[in-house]
């Protein structure tokens, strides 16, 4: 009977875990989707924490960190309604060598009743600078920078359902600078009267239901080539000092490039199979990275320079 039980077990855990699984086993395409986190700052949006948060005008003071929802509202003309979310996707492990990236939200449905301001649009804002889940508040925001997707229009009524939104751009880019990634918030300045108005609802990663949460849908470069060159690809030393060697796959060739933060390039040329070796003695102290073309396919990896 005890060993019935545990073949059981066994399957219950089978079946809930297996639909993950088999999309991250997926040749094509990986679905990272965080779990709830503790909300007591240590989360950072990696797959055992997932990080986000809400701030409301109306509780200036308050955190909203660990609400099974996200609420995003207008900025309101007749009362402190306004309110905006945010989270952050921990991408260390996550591939460079990517086709597009999707972020997906599960929208709460709104049909019941929308009194004024039931149209607005949205927008996703980079996050500037660091914040935790567990203090932010209306009145402690981090500083936004640059919208980098949208208009989102929201009308109402609305049953949105589960809809993703392409930031492949921003994701490339915050592989190249993880520096930069404190993730981004999504947020309308229209500017109405909220009452019962239409918003920015979706599920946040604190939601019991796990199929509700926010997601990353990664569709990896599909260039065999590229593949083989990314996995056998080896840089040494790093630190570098006066060269950096860079040793890739037989019967691989290509170009690659050295460029800084600001995107200047400064050093290009040739790698072929055996390996190359990129001068540094003349760089200055400090991160850069390392673009190696195969094809039309790129894949990069960040160096450092330092001098002894």
């Amino acid at each position: 009977m005890k060993r019935k039980f545990v073949q059981i077990w066994a399957l219950m855990l089978t079946l809930i875990y297996v639909p993950e699984i088999a999309a991250q086993n997926n040749k094509d395409t990986m679905i990272f989707r965080p779990s709830r986190g503790l909300n007591n700052g240590t989360d950072q949006g990696g797959i055992n924490g997932g990080k986000d948060a809400w701030v409301y005008e109306n509780e200036p003071g308050m955190t909203h960190d660990s609400s099974y929802m996200l609420y995003s509202m207008p900025v309101s003309d007749c009362n402190n309604t306004h309110a905006w979310s945010l989270i952050r996707f921990d991408l260390t492990d996550l591939p460079s060598a990517v086709d597009s990236v999707l972020v997906g939200f599960a929208h709460y449905s709104h049909t019941d009743y929308c009194y004024s301001h039931c149209s607005a649009s949205w927008n996703f804002y980079k996050i500037n600078s660091v914040w935790e889940e567990n203090t932010v508040t209306y009145n402690t925001v981090p500083s936004l920078g640059s919208s980098f997707y949208g208009p989102i229009n929201i009308t109402f009524p609305n049953s949105l359902g589960t809809r993703e939104y392409n930031i492949t751009e921003q994701y490339n880019w915050w592989k190249i600078k993880p520096d930069s990634n404190f993730g981004f918030a999504m947020r309308s300045l229209n500017v109405g009267c909220n009452n019962a108005c239409v918003g920015f609802y979706v599920y946040s990663s604190d939601d019991t239901a796990v199929g509700r949460r926010p997601y990353l849908k990664i569709y990896h470069a599909k260039t065999n080539s590229l593949k083989k060159a990314t996995r056998e690809l080896n840089m040494y030393p790093n630190p570098a000092d006066q060269e950096l060697r860079i040793q890739i796959g037989a019967g691989e060739k290509g170009q690659t490039r050295v460029f800084d933060i600001s995107g200047r390039t400064v050093w290009s040329g040739q790698i072929d199979a055996a390996h190359s070796a990129i001068p540094t003695a003349s760089l200055e102290n400090g991160m850069y990275f390392v673009e190696i073309t195969l094809g039309s396919e790129s894949s990069v990896k960040r160096i450092m320079v330092r001098h002894r």
